[in-house]
Order: structure tokens, then C-alpha cells, then sequence
């Protein structure tokens, strides 16, 4: 069993839930939302901008198997590796990824979630929403797009141009 921590907004109100889903949706997008009692109002409303909500009943929350599927669609697990990826060795990861050591030429990165690379010499594959590279010496495909390489920090961000960068 492990504890998640998530973040939920207690909802009663449908006028002040628009005003701040309309202004704020990219900062919530990945909250859930939770009902005292159902409201069908409020309901279509977050299920129109593709919220995630639940609704609590006399202080016993039904939760659903898909919403439990959600959660761990939305809150994967992040791994962190503190050593070097050696020639050879390849990973796949379903979730986000740290690399804190290098990855050494011949080694093979496969991340379905966002990363971060101190220092890249091998194969990597993300296919998050963000990259960050520190070093990049040889091949980063971000999305199906290959970055060329990275002396210095360099981000990159789904759904935004990312040129490759010469720094």
C-alpha cells in the first residue's frame, strides 16, 4: 500500500467553481474535485472541461475503480536514479524520471511521463508533457522530436515548437 498526497477542492458553489476553473484551468486541470451531495449542474460543468470529481456521502467517499485508475494515471510514481545507467542496460519507466548520474553510451531510456537529465550520452525516449536537459551528447527523442545537443539547461514543453538547440 502506498499514501498519495492529493490535491481536491471542495465544491459548492457553481458560479465561484466557473470563475475559478475559467481563470485558473491549466493550474487545476489535474485536481479532483469533491461534492458534499450530488449536483448535476456542477457535475456537467466539470465533466464538460474534463475534471476529474468525486461526490462524498455522509462522510463516506464512493470511490469508483475508474476513479482509482485516474489517480494512478495522473500521480504515477516518480523514480529517482542516483547512479550512472550503464552501456547495455535498458530501462523503462511509467512515470516521470530523475537522472541525477550519467547516462553512459549504449544505454537505453524509455519514459512515458516528464524528466529530467543531468547528463545524457546514450538513447532517451520521453513522452511527457516536459523535458529538462542539463547535457546532452547524444540522442534525446522528446515526443517523436529529436533534440540535438545541450551544453547548457535547456527545457522543452509539449505542444510548444521545440527547436533543437545548439547551446
Amino acid at each position: 500500500m502506498r499514501q498519495k498526497t492529493l490535491r481536491v477542492f471542495e465544491v459548492d458553489d457553481l458560479d465561484e467553481l466557473k470563475r475559478v476553473v475559467e481563470a485558473k484551468l491549466p493550474l487545476v486541470k489535474n485536481h479532483f474535485f469533491m461534492l458534499k451531495e450530488s449536483n448535476s449542474e456542477i457535475e456537467e460543468f466539470l465533466k464538460d472541461k474534463g475534471l476529474k470529481y468525486f461526490i462524498v456521502n455522509s462522510n463516506v467517499v464512493e470511490v469508483k475503480k475508474e476513479i482509482v485508475e485516474v489517480v494512478k494515471e495522473i500521480i504515477p510514481p516518480t523514480k529517482i536514479f542516483d547512479r550512472v545507467i550503464r552501456g547495455g542496460e535498458e530501462l523503462e519507466v511509467n512515470g516521470d524520471a530523475v537522472f541525477l548520474g550519467r547516462i553512459n553510451p549504449g544505454a537505453k531510456v524509455k519514459v512515458k511521463g516528464n524528466c529530467y537529465i543531468f547528463e545524457n550520452n546514450g538513447v532517451v525516449e520521453v513522452e511527457g508533457d516536459f523535458l529538462v536537459v542539463v547535457k546532452n551528447n547524444s540522442r534525446v527523442l522528446f515526443n517523436y522530436q529529436e533534440i540535438g545537443n545541450i551544453k547548457s539547461c535547456s527545457i522543452f514543453t509539449k505542444g510548444q515548437n521545440n527547436e533543437t538547440k545548439n547551446n
